[in-house]
């Protein structure tokens, strides 16, 4: 490899989507949208919400993993905890930063929905690749001659947010989803409840990404040619934290996460992005026809914009001797900000309202006896417990029984009230009927 394209690669920016500050803003939208404030009240037990403090014990490799990765970003962001100390929402936005930290975790959020791949190297860049990584801190310069550094290709986002090797993806999640609802002592299930929000927030930063074009095309060369990034530094520098464009539109609702990216009809958002929207690596003129073209035509004059479905500055172009020049200028990033930004957001919150659905309706019988009776969505297999705190809040199981499935309104359970106990517990886990797996806890004192 001649020296100077070493040099050059060194300078590279590594692929950039949007920036922590909008991940942020995303999640704190997708959040306050949603029903989780009103799940963690009423059916959790957090009576201040998504506004409830919770502490992470930092005891744990894993804690201090955890805030190592949390006090590599801007301090001034707000994202690190105080002392251990954050509401929910803010362990939630927390997640969705630490997402994109190391960087190479970027490499499993790209998702081509025609094939459903991952991101992959099409153009013989991987020892390119491996060197531009040594200089953005997610390499080693003995990875570069073994291998072993990031080569370009990652796991398709949706089999990410799934894949077990992920420690920040669904699988923990719902580990410590159930945790959190069936840990003896009331500290321990704050610190798994701190965890499952850190995973949620994850979760989104993955969907949010593919409301980014760079993502779902496959265009992670703009930036080992140091040209990408400009869409996701406006969108920081325009909007920063809190003044996202409002979203607009009827609620997304989905069966499963791997839907909210595709769905086989075209309206996942991955498939609205990639369809509606250039990337700097795929407008006309750089001869790329993987991917779907928007239309954009050129008009007489020497310089203009073509206009798109879903922007009015879909491109613009400008006549050269060799033709026509195609680029994205500031026009064209606040329109695509403007149209983007929104949307993802509302795929973020239909999200976070899949991994918290369900209910478990507890009720008093005329006779006495507790009921367990399913409640909002059918479900499939799995395993129904029941849990009881003391006075001292110390929980334990009092029922357990296996499910083979349940319609809306089915009775699951009927059981005498535990003597001496304050609180009722329910847990299910399983899958729904959609075969999609998930925890459903409800909480609620005992009267």
């Amino acid at each position: 490899m001649p020296m100077l394209l070493v040099f050059s690669l060194l300078a590279a920016r590594p692929a950039l989507a949007w920036e922590s500050v909008t991940h942020a803003g995303l999640t704190e939208r997708a959040a306050l949208a949603g029903s989780l404030h009103r799940r963690l009240g009423e059916r959790l037990g957090r009576a201040l919400g998504l506004y409830e403090p919770l502490t992470l014990h930092r005891g744990s490799q894993d804690d201090r993993e955890l805030l190592r990765r949390l006090a590599l970003i801007d301090p001034e962001g707000g994202y690190a905890p105080d002392e251990g100390k954050q509401t929910a929402l803010g362990w939630l936005t927390a997640g969705a930063v630490v997402e994109g930290v190391p960087a190479a975790r970027a490499r499993h959020h790209f998702f081509d929905p025609s094939d459903g791949a991952g991101l992959h190297d099409e153009h013989d860049l991987a020892l390119r690749t491996r060197v531009s990584d040594v200089s953005s801190g997610i390499g080693s310069l003995r990875g570069v001659f073994t291998g072993s550094t990031f080569d370009g290709s990652g796991q398709a986002a949706p089999a990410w947010i799934a894949a077990r090797d992920n420690e920040w993806g669904l699988q923990r999640f719902l580990d410590e989803r159930e945790r959190a609802a069936s840990a003896r002592l009331p500290s321990e299930r704050e610190d798994a409840l701190v965890r499952a929000l850190v995973a949620a927030g994850a979760i989104l930063h993955v969907i949010e990404d593919a409301g980014d074009p760079a993502y779902v095309r496959n265009d992670y060369r703009v930036a080992l040619e140091a040209r990408g990034g400009e869409l996701e530094h406006f969108a920081a520098t325009q909007y920063g934290r809190i003044a996202l464009p409002e979203a607009s539109g009827d609620p997304v609702v989905r069966a499963r996460i791997a839907e909210l990216f595709h769905d086989g009809g075209g309206g996942g958002l991955a498939d609205r992005t990639q369809r509606r929207f250039f990337s700097p690596g795929t407008l006309p003129s750089t001869g790329e026809t993987r991917y779907p073209q928007p239309t954009a035509v050129p008009g007489a004059n020497a310089t203009g914009y073509a206009a798109g479905d879903a922007v009015p500055h879909l491109a613009a172009w400008r006549r050269t001797p060799r033709g026509i020049e195609w680029f994205l200028d500031e026009r064209c990033q606040r329109d695509y900000a403007a149209a983007l930004l929104p949307e993802t957001a509302r795929y973020a919150s239909a999200a976070l309202d899949l991994l918290f659905r369900g209910r478990l309706e507890i009720a008093r019988e005329s006779d006495g006896d507790l009921s367990v009776t399913n409640r909002e969505l059918g479900l499939g297999a799995g395993e129904l417990s029941i849990y009881a705190d003391d006075a001292a809040g110390q929980r334990k199981r009092v029922y357990q029984q296996k499910v083979t499935g349940a319609a809306e309104g089915d009775r699951l359970a009927q059981l005498a009230r535990p003597a001496a106990m304050r609180r009722l517990t329910a847990v299910f886990r399983g899958v729904d009927q959609a075969g999609e797996p998930l925890v459903v806890v409800e909480d609620v004192p005992i009267k």
